[in-house]
């Protein structure tokens, strides 16, 4: 066991608190629900556990390998299914249930004491703290800890610079792709440090007046542009401004949180969780003032014997958010047949500076012609022909169970138009063109003419030539003028006939 390691037993003992070790659960392949995984800072017989968010349902998922070493950190990518995690001086993943188990490897990057994990499963970047610094590597006698990276498709990886920043005791870590930057909680020196992601260097936090007493683990709030951290002194929450001061701090429900080993927040449900030793690992209350909230039930997961760390929450699938609102769903204007439509329903990603992971594994699709699907449309496109109400529904699903949304809806409308009669007095006929929108079938007829129908397969323009028949032949050619009134009917593809009349004089020299 490395210096840090020991160092991080002796601090975990400190917030050892009395539990029961129970009997590893089995893994199951099932949609798991809305849960909170945690690991166990160096107990006897080192666990990755995970209970679900409603309460109950916990389970047991990996045991570490005795002859390897303690869990130090896990991550979670959601669209793959895998969790990673720090095992001695090895960093392994799987899939969330369990199986599957492999080594990663970083591709060049040497890994000596790695500790706390962050991913950005955006740009595909999985990040950690090594006591062996690049400069080591080479021969240095450095031994402060360094921030290594490994890209999540095997391809290389390498260090971040962070230049300005001192890093003594990291006790966590997480990563803000959108402010670039990785935060980092230095236990030893009370204090949050970051890097910047572009690797031009780093500092430290100004956490203003909010109280910062061996902070162990934190998460980002990145609509309200806050940084929230665990006090594990004093059983309270500090938070501060990205831009530095702003600073509080509050105990939730006013008792405190015994001692806390890191925390995860969801910003939509205005919760914040946080973990500890003990029977009753997890805690949650209200994000915005530390009210209400309680403890969730693990049963069928190992209570940690010394302190549950890293809670990560995994949530199944969410629509994406336009500012502080779900993107409605709105009714489109109606359109004709043929028309090109996309299913514009957009899923939200990870917020992994938070500590949360909800982006999907898998996305289907369907269209639904008047409530019921349109067989083979399962595509994001759709070009339809028949008219009818139309919507589409996208079905996203990870680990955490699967959630259907409808997007808009929109109406596919085909009409008869008439266009000029041609007269043909030679004959005592009459030319009739129309237009059609889409497919269908057009039936001319009236009292006194000769039937007529076309078929149309698009749309198009159609010509009908009209006849007279019986008393009505008769008469123009008696006195070479007749009138008649013509019947139109326009039956679209998939809808109702369309009624039109139209009078009409035919005429004979």
């Amino acid at each position: 066991m490395t210096s840090r390691m020991r160092r991080l037993a002796r601090r975990a003992a400190a917030l050892a608190t009395a539990a029961t070790l129970l009997a590893l659960g089995a893994a199951t392949s099932a949609l798991a629900a809305d849960s909170v995984y945690w690991f166990d800072i160096e107990q006897p017989d080192p666990l990755i556990s995970r209970t679900n968010l409603s309460g109950g349902g916990g389970t047991d998922i990996l045991r570490a390998n005795p002859s390897v070493g303690a869990f130090l950190g896990i991550a979670i990518d959601a669209a793959a299914g895998r969790i990673y995690w720090i095992e001695g001086d090895r960093i392994n993943f799987s899939n969330l249930d369990g199986s599957g188990r492999q080594q990663l490897n970083p591709a060049g990057v040497r890994i000596e004491s790695p500790a706390w994990l962050a991913i950005d499963t955006t740009a595909g970047k999985l990040y950690w703290f090594d006591e062996k610094t690049e400069d080591e590597q080479e021969g240095s006698d450095d031994t402060e800890p360094a921030i290594a990276y490994a890209n999540l498709d095997g391809s290389g990886g390498g260090h971040l610079r962070a230049t300005g920043a001192t890093i003594e005791f990291p006790s966590g870590l997480v990563v803000h792709p959108a402010g670039g930057k990785l935060y980092w909680t230095d236990s030893n020196r009370s204090k949050i440090g970051y890097a910047n992601l572009d690797g031009s260097g780093g500092g430290e936090l100004d956490t203003g007046s909010a109280q910062i007493d061996e902070p162990f683990g934190l998460a980002v709030d990145a609509a309200t542009q806050r940084v929230y951290w665990s006090n594990s002194e004093s059983g309270t929450i500090g938070f501060a401004s990205l831009s530095g001061g702003g600073g509080g701090s509050f105990q939730p429900n006013g008792t405190g949180i015994g001692f806390p080993a890191g925390i995860a927040i969801d910003p939509a449900a205005d919760r914040l969780y946080w973990s500890r030793g003990g029977p009753s690992p997890i805690g949650f209350a209200s994000l915005a003032n530390g009210s209400g909230g309680g403890s969730l039930d693990i049963a069928g997961a190992s209570a940690p014997l010394l302190a549950a760390a890293n809670p990560i929450l995994l949530k199944a699938p969410a629509r994406a958010r336009t500012g502080a609102v779900a993107s409605p769903v709105t009714v489109l204007p109606a359109y004709k047949p043929g028309a090109h439509f996309t299913c514009g329903i957009a899923w939200a990603g990870d917020l992994v500076e938070a500590n949360l992971m909800q982006a999907p594994q898998a996305v289907a699709y369907r269209w639904l012609r008047n409530g019921i699907p349109v067989p083979g449309a399962t595509t994001t496109m759709l070009s339809p022909i028949e008219v009818g109400q139309y919507s589409c529904q996208s079905t996203a699903t990870n680990f955490a169970g699967s959630t259907t949304l409808s997007g808009a809806s929109f109406t596919v409308v085909s009409k008869l138009k008439l266009g000029k009669l041609k007269l043909n007095r030679k004959k005592g006929t009459a030319t009739l063109s129309l237009s059609v929108e889409g497919p269908g079938r057009v039936k001319l007829a009236g009292k006194g003419m000769a039937p007529a129908k076309r078929i149309a397969r698009a749309a198009r323009t159609l010509k009908l030539t009209i006849r007279a028949k019986g008393k009505t032949k008769r008469k123009l050619f008696a006195t070479g003028s007749a009138r008649i009134t013509a019947k139109l009917a326009f039956t679209p593809s998939g809808g109702k006939a369309q009624m039109q009349r139209r009078p009409i004089v035919l005429k004979r020299r």
